[in-house]
C-alpha cells in the first residue's frame, strides 16, 4: 500500500511540473553579458574586452582587445579613428592560479590623414614594453623581501636582467636632515671594514643611516 501511493504520488508531480522548473541547455544572453562583466573584474585592467582564455600546465593565455576610439597622430596632432591593420603581442603579466600569465593583446595600428602610422596606447602597458605596468610594479615590491634577484626572477616569469633593470631604476628621495646629529661607531660585520658609522636624529629617536666605515669621505 505504501509503495502503491509512492507510485501515484509520483506520477501526479511529473505530470504536474511546470515546464519552466526544467534548465535550458544554453545560457541566456543576459547571463553572457554578467559573466563577461565579472571575468573583465577579475583581471581587473580598465577598458579591456576579453575574448578568449586559455589554460595549460604551466601558464594561462588571455586574449584581450580594446575598444575602438579617437587618438592623436604623434606626428601632426591631428585626431583620427581610421584603422589600418591589426597586429597580436604577447605581454607578460601578474602570475595567475600559481601560473606563468600571458596577455595576448590585439593591437590596432591607426593610419592618419598626413600617411603617419602608428600604434594605440594603452594604459597598463607602456610603449615598448613587453610587460604590463602591474608586474613592474609586482616586481619592485618582491625587491623589498631579502630574496635574491634570481628568485624574483622566477616568480615573476622574466629575466635576471629585467629584474636588475628595473631595481637600477628605483629612486629613494632623500630625507632631509634634523637640526640635530648624533654620530657613533660600532663593531659590525661588514666584509670591508671592522667598524661601521651610524647616524641618529636624538630629537625623534629615529636611526638615518648606517655607513659602511668611519672614514671621513663616507661623513662629508
Amino acid at each position: 500500500m505504501i509503495e502503491k501511493s509512492y507510485t501515484l504520488a509520483l506520477f501526479f508531480y511529473n505530470k504536474e511540473k511546470p515546464p519552466s522548473a526544467s534548465l535550458p541547455n544554453k545560457p541566456l544572453g543576459g547571463a553572457q553579458i554578467m559573466h563577461s562583466h565579472y571575468t573583465n573584474k577579475l583581471l581587473d585592467i580598465e577598458d579591456v574586452i576579453i575574448k578568449n582564455i586559455r589554460h595549460a600546465d604551466t601558464f594561462v593565455k588571455i586574449y584581450i582587445e580594446t575598444k575602438p576610439k579617437e587618438h592623436l597622430c604623434p606626428c601632426c596632432g591631428l585626431s583620427t579613428k581610421r584603422v589600418h591593420d591589426y597586429r597580436f603581442q604577447t605581454i607578460k603579466d601578474l602570475p595567475f592560479q600559481l601560473k606563468h600569465c600571458y596577455l595576448v593583446l590585439r593591437k590596432r595600428r591607426y593610419l592618419c590623414s598626413c600617411g603617419k602610422r602608428f600604434f594605440e596606447s594603452y594604459s597598463f602597458l607602456p610603449r615598448y614594453f613587453q610587460r604590463t605596468s602591474r608586474l613592474t610594479a609586482f616586481i619592485a615590491s618582491a625587491l623589498h623581501s631579502t630574496v635574491s634577484l634570481k628568485a624574483v626572477a622566477e616568480q615573476a616569469n622574466v629575466s635576471t636582467a629585467t629584474v636588475g633593470r628595473i631595481l637600477d631604476s628605483i629612486t629613494y628621495g632623500r630625507a632631509k636632515l634634523g637640526e640635530t646629529i648624533s654620530i657613533d661607531e660600532f663593531k659590525g660585520n661588514a666584509a670591508s671594514e671592522k667598524y661601521q658609522c651610524i647616524l641618529v636624529d636624538p630629537t625623534k629617536h629615529r636611526v638615518l643611516d648606517i655607513l659602511p666605515d668611519r672614514k671621513r669621505a663616507n661623513l662629508a
